[in-house]
């Protein structure tokens, strides 16, 4: 299965050990998007990209 993360979960971030047996596989932009910060930053549709 192939997962594309933003935020903390990145390589090289704070949380990205819970990935720590994935197979990095690069990094990209994912459009089509806008990130949102309430109590937990979210992602939803909308018109920016976010780094993935």
């Amino acid at each position: 299965m192939k997962i594309a993360v933003y935020g903390t979960l990145r390589k090289g971030k704070p949380l990205h050990g819970y990935l720590r047996d994935s197979k990095f596989l690069g990094e990209d932009w994912i459009k089509g998007y806008d990130l949102y910060v309430d109590v937990l930053p979210y992602a939803v549709k909308g018109n920016g990209k976010l780094k993935g």
